[in-house]
């Protein structure tokens, strides 16, 4: 895949969740047009339950620099023992999302493209949920 084609596939993605952020929450949940019933529906949120089992015994401690925020599902879950998380995302609605959701003062939100942003600081911790697989094969090697 070409620079080019790289490009068109980020912008592609940022436009996505630009435009599917007022409902991502209802695809996560499971809501309206895509709940899937009882049976597959408690499938899903058992199965989200041991992830998030597994990330509350990993323990992300202090200061954790999460990207791709989206609208806070895994930015609320980090809350839990992180002392703050800085929450980066490249679409504002997302983020607009999230802020409203999480509502926190121990929440910092960044907007940015992360194939471009470069941190002003350290952190303790690095998180990432769904972001890896959007990430192209070639930005992996870099």
């Amino acid at each position: 895949m070409n620079d080019s084609v790289s490009l068109q596939t980020l912008e592609g993605m940022k436009r996505y969740y630009q435009a599917s952020a007022s409902e991502y929450d209802e695809i996560f949940n499971r809501q309206g047009r895509y709940d899937q019933g009882p049976e597959l529906n408690a499938r899903w949120f058992a199965e989200w339950d041991e992830v998030f089992a597994q990330l509350h015994a990993f323990h992300l401690t202090g200061d954790v620099l999460e990207l791709a925020a989206g609208t806070g599902t895994w930015t609320h879950q980090l809350l839990r023992s992180a002392s703050t998380v800085t929450a980066v995302d490249a679409s504002a609605e997302m983020l607009a999302i999230n802020q409203a959701k999480v509502a926190s003062p121990r929440v910092s939100y960044v907007l940015a493209d992360l194939f471009c942003w470069q941190p002003e600081r350290v952190y303790d911790a690095l998180f990432f949920g769904f972001w890896i697989s959007h990430v192209p094969r070639e930005q992996l090697d870099a």
